[in-house]
């Protein structure tokens, strides 16, 4: 199959409790080359979303997510924001009568590492599928350095701070 897989979701497989497998490891295959087109794009949201809508509370229980999938986000790299804005913006796609229209809230985000990944978001409940951390803390750096500083006729102070983000609730992101 010379066909390439053109969206990875976000994670891996596991599960709480009785919740069965829980796979948030979702691929989609692109007609022509890694760049889908409007209707694939769609497809592909779609079936995250469907995805998430499987997955079962600690119990064994479907509608885990009935709540939550009120308010989806679809987060994209700016390689296929167009596919995404049209997929879930345009009333019509394929000549056909687009329903999904404005199924989720589009997140672009050009620090994504990769191209053709999208990720889909359940985020109308308190428990959030993603958890900002704080990687490393915040600290300063001051160069006194006497010769550099009589160069530049000033002080150069520096500040970093970097985050990373991980899983929340699982079954809330695919």
């Amino acid at each position: 199959d010379d066909d390439a897989v053109f969206a990875t979701f976000f994670g891996d497989s596991g599960s709480i409790g009785a919740s069965g497998t829980i796979d948030n490891n979702l691929t989609f295959v692109a007609a022509t080359g890694t760049v889908p087109t409007d209707t694939e794009m769609r497809d592909a949201i779609i079936a995250a979303k469907n995805g998430m809508l499987k997955f079962k509370d600690d119990q064994g229980t479907f509608g885990y997510n009935d709540g939550a999938i009120q308010k989806l986000a679809i987060v994209v790299p700016t390689d296929i924001e167009a596919q995404a804005r049209t997929a879930l913006n345009a009333t019509i796609i394929a000549n056909t009568s687009n329903v999904w229209v404005g199924l989720a809230d589009i997140v672009v985000l050009p620090h994504l590492t990769s191209a053709v990944e999208f990720y889909t978001a359940a985020l109308g409940s308190h428990r959030q599928p993603f958890i900002l951390q704080e990687r490393e803390p915040r600290r300063g750096v001051v160069d006194l350095d006497e010769a550099r500083v009589d160069e530049r006729d000033s002080v150069l102070v520096m500040a970093t701070e970097r985050f990373t983000m991980t899983y929340g609730d699982p079954r809330r992101a695919t």
